[in-house]
């Protein structure tokens, strides 16, 4: 494994033992050459992984006071919505709600945004029934080039709004489909539902503001509740 991806793999590591409270806010990470024996890596590469971790806010690193945990709660940002999902597997409860409770943040967004700019949305329709034709073509057994496929719609649409703030939450999407297979199994397990909500969505486009909002989150929030349900299932199914 290459230097880089050994410290991704003790950044991962070191951020799961933080979530989980094993090393509670405001205590202290083992100093850098206690965590290189334990990892059994040089120094270089723990310092690595410790400035990778403190960019997810999960850490603060001081020379002459150590490496102090700060709380998640206060510090962290979406890039850890996929390491909080694998951290809370055995609380299947939790997981699918904090995956609700993103799902619902990404359900308004896309209610608002489509919404207000509407009228642009309309203006490349040609773009957004490609990405649709792309979806609905994509290999049913696939989940990647499924997800792949998503993705890829729901990004032409909010390249029409102009927002980049609302790409980067769904490329939040994206890394929870990529590293929590669970997640991507429960959203894919039945493709029709989603082409459905999809083709619902591009056809409100032409109806009134107050139509559109109210087709938008119907259909978003008929995929996001079977998504977090089949997630619950999956997760309970692992501890039985």
């Amino acid at each position: 494994m290459s230097e880089p991806n050994v410290a991704a793999r003790i950044q991962r590591t070191l951020a799961e033992r933080i979530l989980r409270g094993e090393y509670p806010p405001q205590s202290r990470l083992p100093p850098v050459r206690e965590l290189a024996t334990a990892f059994d890596v040089t120094p270089a590469t723990v310092q690595r992984a410790l400035a990778r971790l403190e960019g997810t806010g999960l850490i603060r690193v001081k020379q002459g006071s150590g490496i102090t945990v700060l709380d998640p709660l206060e510090a962290s940002d979406l890039s850890l919505l996929p390491v909080w999902l694998v951290v809370l597997e055995d609380r299947p409860e939790a997981a699918a709600g904090l995956l609700g409770d993103f799902l619902e943040i990404r359900r308004l967004m896309a209610v608002r945004l489509l919404v207000r700019h509407r009228a642009r949305l309309l203006g490349h329709a040609s773009t957004l029934a490609a990405a649709a034709a792309a979806l609905v073509e994509a290999p049913r057994d696939d989940l990647q080039a499924l997800a792949a496929a998503d993705l890829a719609f729901a990004r032409a649409l909010l390249r029409a709004t102009g927002n980049h703030a609302a790409l980067a939450v769904l490329n939040t999407v994206g890394r929870v489909l990529d590293e929590v297979p669970d997640v991507a199994a429960a959203m894919y397990a039945d493709i029709d539902t989603n082409i459905d909500a999809m083709r619902r969505v591009v056809a409100a486009l032409g109806e009134e503001p107050g139509v559109l909002g109210a087709a938008v989150d119907d259909a978003l929030s008929r995929v996001d509740g079977l998504t977090v349900g089949r997630y619950l299932e999956r997760l309970r199914a692992k501890l039985e």
